[in-house]
């Protein structure tokens, strides 16, 4: 008569442990994977570095050109694009406008806009959104007493013949990314900007 064996499952800790280390080595492979999976093929990575040191080297090449341009302001009224007003400078060349940079002060923070053109044409934008510690009508600020900035957000969008190929958030450290569908909207509206502002400041004109 043949004898059954029980095997009781705790007399095999290594068998249990190496299942175990399977499954967390399958929790970690996935999500890289997955990762893996999204990221550009070499060559469309190759193009959007070319595309990205072609703007720099034309951002660096319109700021060196400042002190030689036409330059404009003017005033926003408040209400026109935030609750406080601000104004808009614009710099010009005989090829065009070079560069616009707007400042828009609110109840509760303020953004700075600085816009870059290449042949009348959006290639470059840096924002910074800045959140106020308290809305600008308390005490503290109608006492004339100091309103601390708490968050400080950037962005920068990168065009290229009007499409936005990168940007870069608040992960500097990531480098220049393709662009998310939620950033591709953002720069559409900044675009839409850019062509209220540019009929702001005119052809560069003093009023």
């Amino acid at each position: 008569m043949r004898r059954h064996t029980h095997r009781h499952p705790h007399r095999h800790p290594h068998r249990t442990l190496r299942l175990l280390l399977l499954l967390i080595g399958a929790l970690v492979t996935l999500p890289l994977a997955a990762a893996a999976g999204q990221e550009r093929p070499p060559a469309e990575r190759a193009e959007l570095d070319a595309a990205v040191s072609r703007i720099r080297r034309r951002y660096a090449i319109i700021e060196r050109g400042l002190p030689d341009y036409v330059h404009v302001r003017r005033d926003l009224a408040p209400g026109q694009y935030s609750t406080e007003g601000g104004e808009v400078d614009g710099w010009f060349s005989d090829a065009g406008v070079r560069k616009i940079a707007a400042r828009h002060l609110g109840e509760t923070g303020r953004l700075r806009e600085q816009l870059y053109f290449w042949n009348d044409t959006l290639i470059f934008a840096y924002q910074v959104e800045e959140q106020y510690e308290r809305p600008l009508s308390s005490e503290l600020a109608d006492s004339g007493g100091f309103v601390r900035v708490v968050r400080r957000a950037e962005h920068r969008y990168y065009f290229a013949d009007t499409t936005l190929v990168g940007y870069i958030g608040a992960r500097r450290g990531r480098g220049v990314q393709p662009p998310p569908p939620e950033v591709r909207e953002r720069a559409a509206d900044l675009r839409r900007m850019a062509v209220e502002l540019r009929a702001l400041v005119g052809k560069g004109e003093p009023r």
